[in-house]
């Protein structure tokens, strides 16, 4: 139910609670593609011939087996609570390349049916206690905070075990996807970390130390978010050995 049925920038229809999708064209041969927000599109042609009335039957699969479906993770990309001085243009960088990791984060999280909620979507973020307070009010599963340094390192509140389990799985992710020395693991006295009802982590990415970091802005966010990506779905996939453990 609820996938869309189209080509390009047209929609054709939407598919209704049983899954079926009616609509006209007087077009013998059309493309189309049907998708929805937890599965992996279908791209076909509909070819009618000399048929008046014609049907297609399209099967969607869900991304990873749905593992991640209704599942929402709070995305903090790191800010600055006050207006910049001028001339910190490093910080600037700093905070755009947070965001653009973050944005991308969200776009596979929604790609595998998972709600994606950033606490910023431009230069104006939300104060510490406000963040906790938006991680409640979503219900968040998970809470992930992105930050660019000069070292990589990943941190969590020390009484999570569950936090804990999540940083191991980042901080590995990172490690090998970029092929660094060493990527710390630590305890994060982050007031957001500390303060949340849900297992949060800290990311810092950093170059120093690490070979495998690409030239091009763009692929080297998409790079960063696919390593944070594949952790959630690990965390998610070994979640239900560690469901007993406190948050």
């Amino acid at each position: 139910d609820h996938a869309d049925a189209g080509w390009k920038q047209e929609r054709y229809c939407t598919t209704d609670r049983l899954g079926y999708c009616f609509f006209h064209s007087d077009a013998s041969r059309l493309p189309f593609t049907v998708q929805r927000d937890g599965y992996r599109p279908v791209m076909g042609l509909l070819d009618r011939g000399s048929e008046m009335v014609w049907q297609e039957d399209v099967v969607l699969r869900p991304v990873d087996d749905g593992l991640l479906r209704g599942r929402v993770i709070m995305i903090d990309p790191g800010g600055e609570d006050e207006p910049l001085r001028s001339g910190a243009s490093d910080e600037q960088r700093r905070y755009k390349d947070n965001l653009q990791v973050a944005l991308h984060i969200g776009e596979l999280l929604r790609f595998a049916g998972a709600g994606a909620v950033l606490t910023r979507v431009n230069d104006t973020p939300l104060d510490p206690a406000q963040k906790v307070v938006r991680s409640e009010e979503v219900s968040a599963d998970l809470v992930i905070a992105l930050d660019h340094g000069k070292r990589p390192g990943v941190a969590y509140y020390y009484n999570s075990a569950k936090g804990r389990q999540l940083a191991g799985l980042l901080r590995k992710e990172i490690a090998d996807g970029f092929s660094c020395r060493r990527v710390s693991l630590g305890e994060s006295t982050d007031f957001l970390i500390v303060h949340t009802g849900m297992p949060a982590v800290a990311i810092s990415f950093g170059d120093r130390g690490c070979r495998k970091m690409a030239e091009d802005e763009e692929i080297q966010s998409w790079q960063k978010a696919r390593a944070v990506y594949r952790a959630v779905r690990a965390y998610f996939s070994e979640l239900p050995r560690t469901e007993a453990a406190k948050p």
